[in-house]
């Protein structure tokens, strides 16, 4: 599919990460999105996503992340009272300390390597976080009932590509499309143009210089990321499947739902 990531003016990282063929069939397109927040969409942004038609967002960041960067779309209030809104808006609530992250850059002695062995660290625990597992759950069971959907993070690439990856693999999709697809947001974001953007804000976050070394393992992804949160979850729970209906109490009929939805 050769459109599938949608180049929206102030949207970074919308595609489609439906249209992949697996083990249990072709996966259908325009029904499963992935994104960045939604602070910032033009209104050609919002004409485009209204016209998707999706029932169902699901908001993995924590709440200092959604102060700071609110979504303007979709419009959830109802055209009436006896109206029902177009879109359910899952999000978590509480949680507002501030991001582990920016905490680490504030560290007078970071470097790229520190940062990495983060990143790797955060994946590895990032299935079991207890946030995230309640909204990985909505998502799951959510889809299932409201037929379409996008999920996404701040910048939907880390909490919104392990949940795109848990999803891929219920739906039969093979490890190497599961990181292929996962590993495209390197090009999506088109990290290499933003870095001195970014650079400059975490700068002056951090109230002294960061070096684009220190940024880029933040800043984009990496193939062991994902794989340490997938291996994290074989070596507890022996296969995905096991772990969505252990640790996520997404249950067979929820999991059937999806496929019936999804598999074309």
């Amino acid at each position: 599919m050769q459109d599938r990531v949608k180049p929206l003016d102030g949207v970074r990282n919308f595609r489609d990460f439906g249209g992949y063929r697996g083990s249990l069939g072709q996966i259908v397109s325009e029904k499963l999105f992935r994104s960045a927040h939604f602070g910032e969409p033009s209104a050609t942004d919002k004409a485009f996503l209204d016209g998707l038609g999706l029932p169902l967002l699901v908001d993995l960041r924590r709440q200092d992340e959604r102060q700071r960067q609110p979504n303007i779309w979709p419009h959830t209030a109802p055209v009436s009272e006896a109206a029902e809104p177009r879109v359910t808006v899952i999000a978590a609530d509480g949680d507002g300390a501030e991001a582990p992250h920016l905490a680490l850059l504030r560290r007078p002695d970071l470097d790229a390597e520190q940062v990495r062995e983060y990143m790797l660290k955060l994946y590895e625990r990032m299935p079991f976080d207890p946030r995230l597992v309640g909204l990985f759950r909505l998502w799951l069971k959510g889809l299932g009932s409201h037929g379409a959907g996008v999920v996404h993070c701040a910048a939907g690439k880390d909490r919104t590509g392990l949940a795109v990856a848990l999803t891929h693999a219920l739906l039969g999709i093979d490890e190497a499309t599961i990181f292929d697809d996962y590993l495209l947001t390197n090009s999506a974001v088109d990290v290499a143009a933003r870095m001195p953007q970014i650079e400059a804000s975490l700068s002056a976050y951090a109230g002294r210089p960061v070096s684009a070394a220190v940024v880029k393992p933040f800043l984009g992804v990496e193939a062991d990321y994902l794989a340490r949160a997938l291996a994290a979850i074989h070596s507890q729970h022996g296969t995905i499947e096991r772990y969505v209906v252990d640790v996520l109490s997404v249950d067979r009929a929820d999991i059937d739902a999806l496929r019936r939805t999804f598999i074309v």
